[in-house]
């Protein structure tokens, strides 16, 4: 039969293979979740607010984009190991793959994006100097 789906196989050893019965058993790939053009121009929105605070002459700005990107690079960090991790503990094999599948294109930019902005942030903020902490603070003097 020509154009059919189902073909078979001669071969010598085993004799005749059906490749229906073959495919019918092979359970079927899932494909990973695919690493969407959106994660990279959020990615990039974050270098550019990090960057405005770096060129910006408050530092207040600067603390808060280290803080906020630093607390979040910190809670899902620890909300994947406390837990993320014991639920992939407790699902079967195939359910944890599945998850992981999500997961990975969504956190390959997301989290070295956050920990690069976070550093970056607080290494600016470190060379300001003293004054720049005072000026930050901005309390009346007594």
């Amino acid at each position: 039969m020509s154009g059919s789906l189902v073909t078979v196989v001669s071969n010598p050893t085993c004799g005749i293979i059906d490749l229906a019965d073959i495919i019918s058993t092979v359970q079927p790939v899932r494909a990973a979740a695919p690493l969407r053009a959106w994660y990279l121009v959020a990615a990039a929105a974050a270098f550019a607010v990090m960057t405005a605070a770096v060129l910006s002459p408050s530092l207040w700005f600067l603390n808060f984009v280290h803080v906020m990107t630093g607390a979040l690079w910190t809670g899902i960090d620890l909300f994947m190991g406390f837990v993320i991790g014991p639920i992939l503990r407790s699902v079967s094999f195939e359910t944890r793959r599945a998850i992981i599948a999500g997961l990975i294109p969504r956190t390959l930019i997301l989290m070295p994006t956050l920990s690069i902005i976070t550093s970056t942030a607080g290494w600016f903020l470190a060379t300001s100097g003293s004054a720049g902490w005072r000026a930050m603070r901005r309390r009346p003097r007594s």
